[in-house]
């Protein structure tokens, strides 16, 4: 009996445990434990974790730099997204 209660209050607490966060600036999913902090922004309330906000206060040169790593990764997962697309859509067409 004393197990069964025991499974029970396990089984709560795993379903009351947070779900892994979004980083809107380093666009990874980063689990609960991670720290992160809750930033207002025009669209409301965005998950942003610590490490790209200290970042952020680096010298200029150094938020450059991380600025051209981004645009070369945005410019690349639109890239392939796009490249995914083409090879559907051509798929699509040959059927």
């Amino acid at each position: 009996m004393l197990e069964h209660i025991i499974h029970a209050a396990a089984k709560a607490t795993d379903a009351r445990r947070e779900p892994p966060r979004y980083c809107y600036s380093c666009r990874r999913v980063h689990p609960p434990e991670h720290p992160m902090r809750r930033v207002a922004t025009r669209n409301g309330y965005r998950w942003r974790c610590l490490a790209t906000l200290d970042v952020a206060r680096l010298d200029p040169a150094a938020r450059d730099a991380l600025g051209r790593e981004k645009s070369e990764a945005n410019r690349l997962l639109a890239r392939l997204a796009m490249e995914q697309f083409n090879r559907h859509r051509v798929a699509r067409l040959a059927d």
